[in-house]
């Protein structure tokens, strides 16, 4: 179940560092307030924080909810009922990022273009392009299938 939050405190120290606070200012900027001894748990993963302090952090640190959360291994599409599962830590982050995105895929995509140099990100797009030349994989393809 963790394995999803694997990644989210080394983020938000990442994002933390780069705007020069230190643990304790970041508490004091998370409306209400996270003590910095939460801070430190999360920020070492020996604790995760839940859906709604990680948007109170993300709040405090200026950037979208989803870019705490270290996407690997999530379902591109999540059914309603698996949503509806509080309780399962899959649920919980897809309704973070519904929340926190007009669209989940297309997020993903750019939370991992963005890990590229410019090489990558041409040849990113070389594949996207080549995929959509495939008659399977386009949305009018799909469309009829339904």
């Amino acid at each position: 179940m963790t394995s999803l939050y694997k990644g989210t405190g080394e983020l938000i120290r990442k994002f933390r560092i780069e705007q020069n606070m230190t643990q304790s200012q970041l508490g004091e900027k998370c409306e209400p307030k996270i003590n910095e001894a939460n801070i430190r748990k999360y920020e070492s993963g020996r604790q995760i924080p839940k859906l709604d302090t990680i948007k109170r952090i993300a709040k405090a640190l200026g950037v979208p909810a989803y870019k705490l959360i270290v996407w690997k291994n999530i379902p591109f599409d999540i059914s309603e009922d698996a949503q509806k599962a509080s309780a399962d830590a899959v649920s919980s982050i897809a309704e973070a990022a519904i929340e926190s995105t007009k669209n989940l895929k297309e997020d993903l995509l750019l939370y991992h273009f963005d890990k590229l140099n410019s090489t990558g990100q041409d040849k990113a797009v070389e594949q996207v392009e080549m995929l959509t030349k495939i008659p399977e994989y386009r949305k009018d393809a799909l469309d009829n299938d339904q």
